[in-house]
């Protein structure tokens, strides 16, 4: 399987793909003020698509990204077979949409959809998958900005979503990771849209993320839903609304707002009981037996992997894990724990993130009170629980420095949301602290 990848036909047929994918950004994007912004997102994705290529070829040598594209080949021959003739079984003997398999089934099955259309050509499937995770990206990208479209905050969007350096690269590769990107960003997005303009196209493309989630990272759902309550708590009517003002008069009632967020506890409910490991019983302990795993996997001779975070299977223990995975999740690796460029770029991506946050804090002691203004967004409240409860949770089920960059991806977006929105609220104080000195100089006068 390795003799046809990089092969002359591999990358002709991955360079016509990348090179319809910019004519087709084009398109799309032509009226756009933002063009070259998007013209240099896709260029960094398919660059990093092709060093991650050649970091799974010739680094790792093989791991989940080969087996896929093995797989890949495998399953478009059969299709391919089937289809010649004209057989329409494929489609139910590999359902990706399919609630039967497990994830990796029906990342192999969507790597094979992939294969039989783009003639089993590993960079092309690459690509197309680095597309997926780009288009998550960006829907995350102009929710965000939608919901604040300040000049100032632009570059915080673009830089900390579109260009962040590991969201880009652990989710250019022929993995789950793009598909969790875009069922994270088709989640939020029409969140935003129903907020705005309550169409059922938004539904269905709420329901879609949901989907998407549950079918290839059933593990961020659960946590998506909860953090989402306080958006569909604060739900009001919109001057820009077509709908019906009878509609408008009857989303803004309190009960049908308590009615969506019993609907998204609804899910996480179901979540727990289609997958007994993320019910809210069990859940501890789960974590507990992966987090053991992993500690079995790199302990070395006698030693055990300081990384681990020891806690008691209970949610009292998980709970008095917080402090010691937030930590790890959002700022570890440290540069002094490098051991791979991979980890090293982490590591560089890491002391950002650290340098934010404290001056994040910083002007919080020094305006204690710029928190009201932060609270007062929904979508805060959205970004701080989903990074405080996924931070805990990849914490201390993944104690490997290696793959928390590509765990924690999920949960970056909203983390560069919390810091970029108390950076809004700064600057909304600091604003009428001056407006409100000029103001008390000119009276003095």
């Amino acid at each position: 399987m390795m003799g046809d990848v990089f092969s002359s036909t591999d990358w002709l047929t991955g360079s016509l793909v990348a090179i319809a994918m910019f004519y087709a950004l084009t398109i799309a994007a032509r009226r756009s003020t933002e063009l070259r912004v998007w013209w240099a997102a896709l260029t960094l994705k398919l660059a990093s698509s092709l060093a991650f290529m050649f970091y799974s070829v010739f680094v790792f040598e093989g791991g989940d990204t080969l087996g896929y594209h093995a797989a890949g080949v495998d399953y478009a021959a059969l299709m391919r077979a089937a289809w010649s003739e004209g057989s329409l079984s494929v489609f139910g003997d590999y359902a990706v949409w399919s609630p039967a398999l497990n994830s990796t089934i029906r990342t192999a099955y969507l790597s094979g959809l992939l294969h039989s259309f783009l003639n089993d050509s590993f960079i092309a499937v690459s690509f197309a998958f680095a597309l997926i995770g780009l288009i998550g990206q960006a829907l995350v990208y102009r929710t965000f900005v939608e919901r604040y479209p300040e000049q100032r905050l632009r570059r915080w969007w673009q830089l900390g979503i579109l260009f962040l350096p590991s969201l880009v690269f652990w989710s250019a590769g022929l993995l789950k990771d793009p598909l969790g990107i875009l069922g994270v960003g088709l989640l939020i997005w029409s969140v935003n849209r129903f907020v705005q303009q309550p169409r059922m196209t938004h539904v269905l493309l709420l329901l879609l993320g949901a989907y998407i989630l549950f079918l290839f990272r059933l593990q961020v759902l659960p946590v998506l839903l909860v953090a989402l309550a306080p958006w569909l708590l604060a739900t009001r009517a919109h001057s820009t609304w077509s709908a019906p003002p009878w509609l408008a008069r009857w989303l803004m009632h309190r009960s049908v707002r308590y009615a969506l967020v019993a609907l998204a506890v609804s899910g996480v409910l179901a979540v727990g009981v289609i997958e007994p490991r993320y019910s809210l019983a069990h859940l501890p302990e789960s974590i507990a037996a992966q987090s053991a795993a992993y500690e079995l996997l790199t302990t070395q001779g006698n030693v055990a992997d300081p990384n681990v975070i020891t806690f008691e299977p209970t949610w009292l223990g998980l709970l008095s894990a917080w402090a010691p995975a937030l930590v790890l999740t959002l700022f570890r690796p440290f540069i002094w724990e490098s051991i791979s460029v991979a980890v090293q770029v982490a590591a560089l991506e890491n002391i950002v993130l650290l340098v934010l946050t404290l001056r994040a804090a910083g002007h919080v002691l020094v305006y204690p009170h710029m928190l009201r203004a932060a609270f007062r967004s929904p979508m805060f409240l959205t970004c701080v629980i989903f990074t405080l409860l996924f931070a805990l949770l990849v914490g201390v089920a993944t104690p490997n420095l290696g793959t928390l960059s590509r765990y924690r991806l999920p949960m970056l977006p909203f983390f560069i949301g919390t810091l970029a929105i108390l950076e809004h609220a700064y600057w909304q104080v600091h604003i009428q602290r001056k407006a409100a000195a000029v103001t008390a100089a000119v009276r003095s006068v």
